[in-house]
């Protein structure tokens, strides 16, 4: 680097430059290409175990409430509400911090 000039050092630069935005575009394609068979091989995985379920049912003659749980995915009604922060509480779970067992009356919808 000692023995370049000052234009030489330039030409180098860009060089290295234009060497690693090529570098970037070719990583940047082949992500993207990794992204795509991945998305490929799950939704392939997903249709293979959607039909092994669907022959596993129908061999078993299972119904679709023996297989799910009916509770799964349903809301609870909300039973408790803050007064000053508008949160709210189903009665599940923890009991959020704001809500004091003792004046659960005021909190209740």
């Amino acid at each position: 680097m000692m023995g370049m000039t000052v234009s030489e050092m330039v030409a180098a630069r860009d060089g290295l430059d234009a060497a690693m935005q090529k570098a970037a575009a070719d990583t940047e394609r082949a992500r993207t290409e990794l992204d795509e068979a991945i998305q490929r091989k799950v939704a392939e995985t997903r249709a293979e175990a959607l039909a092994a379920l669907k022959a596993t049912v129908e061999l078993y003659g299972f119904k679709a409430d023996e297989v799910f749980d009916k509770r799964a995915g349903r809301k609870v009604a909300v039973k408790w509400r803050d007064p000053s922060t508008g949160a709210e509480w189903s009665g599940r779970g923890r009991a959020p911090k704001w809500f004091i067992a003792d004046r659960s009356a005021e909190f209740a919808i």
